[in-house]
């Protein structure tokens, strides 16, 4: 059975796309079957695996429509042991479309249980909001990841979304839980940097990943090459750092095995 993770956090620029990219990418490269489901909008993650046309054909906006359609529409990528539930700027028009079904917050975890057996790991990438998207994607999770950047103002929604997830948790699903705190654009030139990880780390305890992703220009510029950053520059302190992390989350996976 898949353990699924949502990367969710509603404010946008902490990195949360390229965390579901590339801990997508090494948890395959760990030899897990991995599907990274995209639900954001903006498609920055198929932008980085697929080309244009293929998510025109096949797409998570189809699958929020009707939700056993999902098989067809996932799309193994050019990486062994991935495959992408593209996105759509289709999406745009989930609420209009389903914002009135009795059952709008659950059509990812209905996809998601016809794939269950399928892969080791479903990572979904959410959209920057609290909207219908990302409530589907934690209803449909084990776990959330939330990335936070290095900076005090980022640290002003994280309260927010972790409500957002016990409210989820408290109502829509039981399962879920906060996987890790992901830090992440550190900058060790600059001071206040150091003192937000510190902060968070005394708030949060346990809860904060002992990975903290730096910010590195091969992070930013591997999408646009369309590929993961292990492709684009394997030896990149970015590189290092996803496998860390990947690293932490198969940790996870295992003790969520024996407990089980």
């Amino acid at each position: 059975m898949a353990l699924t993770i949502s990367i969710a956090n509603q404010k946008g620029g902490v990195a949360k796309t390229t965390t579901a990219l590339n801990l997508s990418a090494a948890l395959s490269f760990a030899a897990k079957n991995v599907l990274l489901m995209d639900i954001d909008p903006q498609a920055n993650a198929t932008a980085a695996l697929l080309d244009d046309f293929e998510s025109r054909v096949k797409n998570s906006y189809t699958v929020f429509l009707n939700p056993s359609s999902i098989n067809d529409n996932i799309i193994k990528t050019k990486s062994a042991n991935l495959s992408i539930l593209p996105s759509t700027p289709a999406l745009l028009n989930l609420e209009r479309d389903i914002g009135q079904a009795d059952d709008r917050t659950e059509r990812l975890f209905k996809a998601r249980k016809q794939v269950n057996d399928m892969f080791d790991y479903i990572i979904i990438d959410c959209p920057p909001s609290l909207t219908l998207m990302p409530i589907n994607g934690l209803t449909a999770s084990d776990y959330a990841i939330i990335p936070i950047q290095c900076e005090y103002f980022s640290m002003e929604g994280l309260s927010q979304i972790i409500d957002v997830i016990s409210e989820i948790r408290e109502t829509k699903n039981l399962g879920l839980r906060v996987m890790g705190i992901l830090l992440t654009m550190y900058d060790d030139s600059v001071e206040s940097a150091q003192e937000v990880i510190d902060q968070v780390r005394e708030v949060f305890t346990e809860k904060v990943f002992t990975t903290v992703i730096p910010r590195d220009p091969s992070l930013s510029e591997a999408p646009s090459h369309g590929v993961s950053v292990f492709a684009y520059d394997v030896s990149s302190h970015g590189a290092f750092s996803y496998i860390k992390l990947a690293e932490e989350v198969l940790e996870h996976g295992e003790n969520r095995q024996e407990a089980e």
